[in-house]
C-alpha cells in the first residue's frame, strides 16, 4: 500500500485513461473455438465459454449441438405461430426469459384448431386454416422451417364441407378431424359420423381404449360420445343431460375431464362411467388440458426396432410396428424387406414413365391409396 508520485505540476485533470502494451494480449477466446452450428458463442466471468442457441433451441454437450426445445406452448395468431418455452423452475412452471419465437412457417392463414405431433422426426404441426378459400382445409408443417407448409388433400367422396376441429392419436399414428358431413376413411385419416345431437364444442382421443370422445350441446343439454378409431362398433354415449353443459374436454389415462358451464365447476367421468365435480365457482372455460408426468414416458417403439431397408416404421394401436415401403414397394416378412409390386400398370410420358399399383379390394381391382 505504499504511494509515490508520477507526474508533476499538471492542470485539473477530469478524466485519466492507462494505456498499456499487455491490453492487444487479450484475445476472444470464441475466435479460436469451434462454433456449434446455430449457436452464439459468450464469454462469461473469468473467460469461460458458453453458447446460447438461436429461437429458444438448447444446448446439449453430449452432441455438442442446438436441439429444439421440448416444453413450450404454441400460440395461433393470424398469418403467424407464436412459441412461447416453457421451464421448470423449482416445482413451478414458467416462461423463459426470452418472450417468444414466431415460427418459421409461411401460409399460415387464420388457424383455429391446431395439434403437434410429439412423436414425429419431422416435428409436424397440423392445424385448419378457416379463412381458406375452400373452407377450411388442413394444413401441416414442421415447427423448425425444415418442411415448409403444405396442404393436406382429401379424396373428393369425403365430403368434407367444413372442417371444425382436429386430434391426433399420437399412438396409433392417426389424425382425426371432425366435419359436418359424414365422411370416410383415407390413409390415416379417419372422418366418423358425430350425429345430429347439437353443437360440437370438444375432441380429444382416449389413447387407453382407443377412442374418439367428443362433446356436444344440444336443446336438452349437453352429451358426451364415444367411438372406436377404426370406426368399428356403435357410437356410446358416456354421460348426458340437462345439468351438463361441456364446453371443452382432456382424456388421461381413460379418464374423461370436462369444463361443465352448467355447473361452472369441472367434471370427471370415470371409466365406470361415475362423474364427480373436481374444481367449483369457475368462469366460462374454452381449453383444458392435463398435464402429468407419465407423457414423458411414452417412447416411440420405433426407435428401438430394426427398420428394414427403405422402409417406412409405422405404430399402430396397442404399439403394434408395421412397415411401409417407399415407391409403392410391397413388404414381406418372410425376408423382412421391400419388394418391388407385381401388380401394377405403366404409363409412357415425355421424359418420364409412370407407375401405378394396382390392388385387389374384395372381387375388385382399383388403384392404390398412392397415385403414382
Amino acid at each position: 500500500m505504499t504511494s509515490s508520485h508520477l507526474h508533476y505540476n499538471l492542470p485539473l485533470i477530469r478524466q485519466l485513461v492507462v494505456i498499456h502494451e499487455e491490453k492487444d494480449d487479450i484475445v476472444d477466446p470464441c475466435l479460436n473455438t469451434e462454433t456449434p452450428k446455430d449457436a452464439l458463442c459468450l464469454v462469461g466471468s473469468k473467460m469461460n465459454l458458453t453458447w446460447k442457441c438461436k429461437d429458444q433451441y438448447d444446448f446439449t454437450g453430449k452432441t455438442n449441438e442446438c436441439l429444439p426445445p421440448n416444453n413450450f406452448l404454441i400460440i395461433a395468431a393470424k398469418e403467424k405461430f407464436l412459441r412461447f418455452k416453457i421451464k421448470t423452475n423449482s416445482s413451478n412452471i414458467v416462461f423463459d426469459d426470452d418472450p417468444f419465437v414466431i415460427l418459421p412457417i409461411s401460409s399460415v392463414g387464420h388457424p383455429t384448431s391446431i395439434v403437434y405431433d410429439a412423436l414425429s422426426t419431422e416435428r409436424y404441426l397440423y392445424w385448419i386454416d378457416a379463412h381458406d378459400q375452400h373452407n377450411g382445409r388442413i394444413k401441416k408443417a414442421s415447427d423448425d422451417g425444415t418442411i415448409p407448409s403444405k396442404y393436406l388433400n382429401l379424396k373428393h367422396d369425403s365430403n368434407c364441407s367444413q372442417i371444425f376441429d382436429l386430434v391426433i392419436d399420437e399412438i396409433g399414428r392417426q389424425l382425426i378431424m371432425m366435419t359436418t358431413i359424414t365422411g370416410s376413411k383415407y390413409g390415416t385419416i379417419i372422418v366418423g359420423d358425430i350425429g345430429k345431437a347439437g353443437k360440437v364444442t370438444g375432441m380429444d382421443i382416449d389413447m387407453k381404449n382407443d377412442r374418439v370422445v367428443w362433446t356436444t350441446i344440444g336443446e336438452y343439454g349437453g352429451t358426451i360420445h364415444a367411438q372406436q378409431i377404426n370406426g368399428i362398433g356403435t357410437r356410446e354415449q358416456i354421460i348426458g343431460h340437462e345439468l351438463i353443459l361441456p364446453r371443452t374436454l382432456n382424456i388421461f389415462n381413460g379418464t374423461v375431464y370436462f369444463a361443465n358451464e352448467a355447473t361452472k365447476t369441472i367434471d370427471v367421468v370415470k371409466s365406470d362411467m361415475t362423474s364427480s365435480h373436481l374444481h367449483y365457482n369457475l368462469p366460462l372455460i374454452r381449453q383444458l388440458v392435463v398435464i402429468h408426468e407419465e407423457k414423458d414416458n411414452i417412447v416411440d417403439p420405433c426407435l428401438n426396432a430394426e427398420t428394414p431397408k427403405d422402409a417406412l416404421c409405422l405404430v399402430e394401436s396397442k404399439m403394434n410396428l408395421t412397415w411401409k415401403c417407399k415407391d409403392q414397394y410391397d413388404f414381406t416378412g418372410k425376408t423382412n424387406e421391400c419388394l418391388p409390386p407385381n401388380n401394377f400398370l405403366l404409363i409412357a410420358a415425355k421424359e418420364k414413365f409412370l407407375r401405378f399399383k394396382i390392388k385387389t379390394n374384395s372381387s375388385n381391382i382399383v388403384f392404390d391409396d398412392v397415385s403414382f
